[in-house]
């Protein structure tokens, strides 16, 4: 199975994502033996999402360690929504409309449900659960990391 690195190497942005400050942080650190990338599908406009995003900034906040982070892809209908929304979550973005994010839709949620939780194996790229969302939802403090399949 292709690692995460290759699956994006067809993105010619995909080699970075966005911190908080706009940096880009190569994914190269999110692509090592133990690394899990939640990829969180979700957009401004949409109500589910609004409500689940606190519960999900939550849980990363107490259960988040190093080689494991969220990269928000989004489906906002314009960049000053994107910006304001995005400015109320704490992890990385793969950016308002970039190849990377395109990418990312096209493998991962390609029919474009939000609000999304996809946990995906940083080194192996394999899938760990498609429903993050509601594993979050119903086990909340329980659905404890390392993310691997129970």
């Amino acid at each position: 199975m292709a690692n995460l690195r290759e699956i994006l190497a067809n993105a010619t942005d995909g080699k970075t994502v966005l911190d908080k400050n706009g940096a880009e942080v190569s994914v190269d650190r999110l692509t090592g033996d133990g690394c899990v990338i939640g990829f969180y599908f979700s957009g401004a406009w949409c109500g589910p999402c609004r409500y689940f995003t606190p519960m999900l900034i939550d849980w990363y906040e107490k259960l988040k360690p190093d080689n494991h982070d969220i990269i928000y892809v989004n489906s906002d209908e314009n960049q000053e929504s994107y910006q304001r929304y995005y400015n109320t979550m704490p992890w990385l973005t793969a950016g308002y409309d970039s190849e990377l994010r395109t990418a990312l839709r096209k493998k991962y949620n390609p029919i474009g449900r939000v609000p999304r939780l996809v946990l995906v194996n940083g080194q192996t790229g394999e899938t760990i659960t498609e429903d993050g969302r509601q594993k979050i939802m119903d086990e909340l403090e329980d659905f404890a990391l390392p993310w691997k399949k129970k």
